[in-house]
């Protein structure tokens, strides 16, 4: 049970920082004037990808 905790915490702390990395990447590349824009495209880029880890269809 240990084991799997484990692993659960360390894949987390590994995948949260990848997706903020690509969301903040595809935030620079569509950035515009106003950061109102950055920080919406990097919220939404962000929750897209870190939702892909919730969804049990995409672990197969």
């Amino acid at each position: 049970m240990n084991l799997t905790i484990t692993i659960v915490v360390l894949v987390l702390m590994l995948y949260i920082p990848v997706s903020a990395l690509i969301a903040l990447i595809v935030a620079l590349c569509t950035r515009k004037k106003d950061t109102a824009s950055f920080q919406r495209t990097f919220r939404s880029v962000f929750w897209d990808f870190f939702s892909e880890l919730l969804n049990p269809f995409s672990w197969f």
